[in-house]
């Protein structure tokens, strides 16, 4: 219920021409993840080899909220189709990492991904993102880091990845 008031908050309502831009949940068939952040941790995982790990926040069609595997809430269809909306508009087709690869050792890889209608999944790589000294946010696009906070705020009484 935390996350499900926090979401609200951070997702007012929609009107006019924002409203026709948000990406509908048509198309889909059954249930399927339509948002999620995941985190691999690269070189220095501290699991062993061939550990499956949940993503850290699962977004699925019907409104249930999964954070590192666990059911947390579930959103009504309006709060669902928002939220996708939303993420769809900010995350970008392809983010270039600002992190110098030739100076930096295996840092974790976060991954932010959105159903789009007609598509299925739209996945973002962002190697190094919020690492210690690897974070650049001026080298990222406002729509990455807003997508960031609104996936990292549903993971509610289950902890913040990272703060934001």
């Amino acid at each position: 219920m935390i996350a499900t008031a926090l979401l609200c908050l951070s997702l007012p309502v929609l009107a006019g021409s924002d409203a026709r831009r948000l990406a509908p949940l048509d198309g889909i068939e059954g249930v399927q993840v339509v948002a999620e952040l995941s985190v691999d941790p690269g070189y220095w995982d501290p699991d062993p080899p061939g550990t499956v790990r949940p993503p850290e926040v699962a977004v699925y069609s019907d409104g249930r909220i999964l954070v590192k595997g666990r059911l947390l809430t579930r959103l009504s269809r309006a709060q669902t189709v928002e939220l996708v909306g939303r993420l769809a508009m900010d995350l970008p087709a392809h983010v270039v990492d600002p992190v110098d690869m030739a100076t930096s050792a295996d840092l974790p890889t976060l991954w932010m991904g959105v159903y789009e209608a007609g598509q299925g999944m739209r996945w973002v790589s962002l190697y190094g993102y919020r690492a210690g000294a690897y974070d650049h946010p001026e080298k990222y696009p406002e729509g990455v880091h807003r997508a960031y906070r609104r996936l990292n705020r549903l993971m509610g009484p289950f902890g913040a990845l990272v703060p934001v």
